[in-house]
């Protein structure tokens, strides 16, 4: 008797914690881990799409970049 009621049902507690604690760990690595990891993907994919179309071939599009960034050195060592 004091086995079926109190040891059983420790068991049984324990076996629903560790089930929950499962879930929680299993909502956590879905949402926050991949959450991040897809993130991180999207932006280099961004980066990757605006680095793409800087570079075209075209000679005044260089000169253009070169430009501004000379002027943004300029503007970060006045200031």
């Amino acid at each position: 008797m004091f086995d079926k009621k109190w040891i059983d049902k420790f068991i049984h507690g324990v076996a629903y914690l560790q089930v929950a604690f499962a879930h929680m760990v299993s909502w956590s690595d879905s949402r926050l881990v991949d959450g991040v990891v897809s993130g991180v993907s999207y932006s280099t994919r961004g980066f990757g799409a605006i680095t793409r179309s800087m570079v075209n071939g075209k000679i005044q599009s260089y000169l253009l970049w070169a430009t501004a960034g000379l002027v943004i050195f300029i503007v970060w060592i006045l200031y």
